[in-house]
C-alpha cells in the first residue's frame, strides 16, 4: 500500500480537511535539506495533487465524462487538461473546472504544447508546425469541441490560442 499513513483526505469537505503527515524517507529530512522548494512548498505540492483529482472529476463532470472533442468515454485515456497552464495559474484557476478540457491523451499533449487550440466557438485551431500527414494521423475528422465553450472557458481558450505555435 503506497503512501499508507502519509496523508488523509476526507471527501466532501474540501482541501481544508487534507492533512499531511511526516514522511519517513531514507536520507530525507525536510528540516535539514533546503532547496528551492521549502518544506511548506512540499506540503502544498501534496495538497495540490489532491486538488488535481478534484479538478479532474469536476472537468470530466462538466463534459459528461467524455473527451470534449471526440466524445470518447474511456476514462483511462482521458486527461483533464488545464487551459491556462498549472505553473502560470493562481490557486483558484488551478482548481477551476472551467480552466480545463477533458481530452484524449494525444490531444492533451498537442494542446499542452500549443500545437492545437480552440477558438471562442469551439473550432480547433491547428499549428502550421503540424504537417498534413501528421494532422491526418493525430487529429479527429471533426475538429471542434462537442459544444460551444461557456464564457469562462472561452476566456481561458482565448489566452491559450495566443500561444499557438
Amino acid at each position: 500500500m503506497r503512501g499508507a499513513g502519509l496523508n488523509r483526505f476526507e471527501p466532501g469537505t474540501g482541501l481544508a480537511s487534507f492533512h499531511c503527515g511526516q514522511a519517513r524517507l531514507p536520507g530525507f529530512d525536510a528540516r535539514h535539506e533546503p532547496d528551492e522548494h521549502g518544506y511548506t512548498d512540499r506540503q502544498a505540492l501534496v495538497k495540490a495533487r489532491v486538488g488535481q483529482g478534484i479538478f479532474r472529476d469536476q472537468v470530466l463532470n462538466l463534459w459528461s465524462y467524455q473527451c470534449s472533442v471526440t466524445g470518447c468515454g474511456i476514462q483511462e485515456a482521458l486527461r483533464a487538461s488545464h487551459i491556462k497552464p498549472w505553473s502560470e495559474s493562481t490557486d483558484q484557476e488551478r482548481l477551476d473546472p472551467y480552466n480545463g478540457l477533458p481530452l484524449l491523451a494525444t490531444l492533451d499533449a498537442l494542446f499542452d504544447k500549443h500545437l492545437i487550440g480552440f477558438d471562442l466557438q469551439g473550432k480547433m485551431l491547428i499549428s502550421s508546425e503540424l504537417s498534413k500527414p501528421e494532422r491526418e494521423l493525430l487529429l479527429p475528422r471533426k475538429r471542434r469541441l462537442l459544444r460551444k465553450p461557456d464564457h469562462v472557458t472561452a476566456r481561458f481558450l482565448k489566452e491559450h490560442a495566443k500561444l499557438l505555435r
